[in-house]
């Protein structure tokens, strides 16, 4: 089985509704503006969000496959 890390808190969409309420339509229309210039830009953006989950799975599958390797 996988263990299961959580952090106790989960990101909230409304998070910057108060303090920035502009934040998601500025970041949408930018993001949206630099996708039109470049196709490279939306891939490159979701490598960057999710990085962090590959390096965990990663971890996750080379610390199960450790015992293995080291009786080789």
């Amino acid at each position: 089985s996988i263990p299961m890390i959580v952090h106790g808190q989960q990101l909230s969409p409304s998070f910057y509704a108060s303090s920035c309420p502009n934040a998601v339509s500025t970041i949408t229309n930018t993001f949206n503006s630099l996708s039109k210039q470049d196709n490279v830009i939306p891939p490159s953006t979701l490598r960057l969000i999710l990085h962090d989950c590959f390096v965990q799975v990663y971890f996750l599958l080379l610390s199960q496959s450790l015992p293995f390797l080291l009786r080789l």
